[in-house]
């Protein structure tokens, strides 16, 4: 999908890209893994903008989207800070350092801890986390003790890829880490043990980050002269990697209004239709991410709600198709963007 939408905005290749090995790709919900083989795409109550995927890393779509902005003479100024924005009827004023900016329209795309959301005064509503979310490259001692791709355990689940030492791990405790400090070792070793039921030992941690699945989303995504798109406008929990569809997809209806705007052949209330469009997008986003959510809590109303789907049960075969949601190591694995 991603690859479709770079497309249609002039990106026609991602360097690094290849085409998955496996004549099938495999997405996850909640940790239970789907393969799209089982899936009638013609029933979906939507059309997706593509069916197969490409594997490939954030840093080679910044480069490629660093590169295309660049050929349309758009300046790129990194390591700014946004301290203040005013706007009146007819244009707004961003100050970032010792500059102010002003121009007819302003855009925060600042991500989940936007600036101009919360200088433009966007109110954000939603759902507060239930669970502290742990990315680690790490030793191990003992790894045999972990079980390889997605496990989901009574306590919460995690993700082991033995092949370049990534664990990470769901912690239901409500949000409660304080992410403005990196988790340390030991408190990574007793997550881990918490969570996946083992006296597992970490000898290192080569690097380490949090995140948690607090969905919230802006009532609007205008404010006057500005506005928002990706992550500025909605936030949500990683699992799935939909952030990056969502957000391209707001960016790309937006871009050519604000356009069309500018140049001044818009028709009136072209601008309206932005929120209007997309502002169901980013909800049905946040609702999918609440429903990894639910299904991966540690509590037998969720256990049982999944038990179906689990490997080697023939209930899950019958309700999900084919094979129903099953497990797989790491290496087949294939998240589509």
């Amino acid at each position: 999908m991603l690859q479709s939408l770079l497309t249609a905005s002039g990106v026609h290749d991602i360097p690094g890209a290849d085409e998955p090995s496996a004549p099938r790709g495999v997405g996850h919900f909640a940790g239970m893994m789907l393969d799209p083989a089982t899936v009638d795409v013609a029933a979906l109550p939507f059309r997706l903008a593509a069916v197969g995927g490409l594997m490939t890393n954030l840093e080679a779509v910044q480069t490629v989207l660093s590169e295309q902005a660049a050929k349309l003479g758009v300046e790129i100024r990194r390591g700014v800070t946004v301290s203040a924005v005013a706007q009146d009827g007819q244009t707004v004023v961003a100050r970032a350092g010792e500059h102010e900016y002003t121009a007819r329209w302003l855009v925060g795309c600042d991500g989940g801890r936007s600036a101009v959301s919360g200088l433009a005064g966007f109110d954000f509503v939603g759902s507060e986390p239930e669970f502290t979310g742990y990315t680690a490259l790490v030793g191990i001692v003992d790894p045999e003790k972990l079980r390889p791709g997605f496990t989901l355990t009574p306590t919460g689940m995690y993700i082991w890829m033995p092949a370049d030492g990534h664990i990470g791990m769901m912690d239901f405790d409500g949000g409660a880490f304080d992410r403005s400090q990196a988790p340390a070792r030991d408190h990574l070793q007793a997550v881990l043990r918490r969570v996946s039921g083992t006296d597992v030992t970490l000898s290192d941690v080569h690097l380490a980050s949090t995140f948690t699945d607090r969905a919230m989303q802006t009532t609007t995504y205008r404010q006057g002269r500005v506005l928002l798109a990706g992550d500025a406008a909605h936030i949500h929990s990683p699992l799935g990697g939909q952030g990056l569809n969502v957000g391209i997809g707001d960016a790309m209806n937006l871009g050519w209004k604000l356009a069309a705007t500018v140049q001044g052949y818009a028709p009136e209330g072209l601008l309206d239709t932005y929120t209007r469009e997309r502002h169901p997008v980013g909800a049905w986003v946040l609702d999918w991410a609440r429903a990894q959510a639910a299904v991966m809590r540690p509590d037998p109303h969720a256990q049982a709600y999944r038990r179906p789907a689990e490997p080697g049960t023939r209930a899950g075969s019958r309700r999900l198709g084919r094979g129903g949601l099953r497990h797989e190591r790491p290496s087949t694995v294939r998240v589509h963007h």
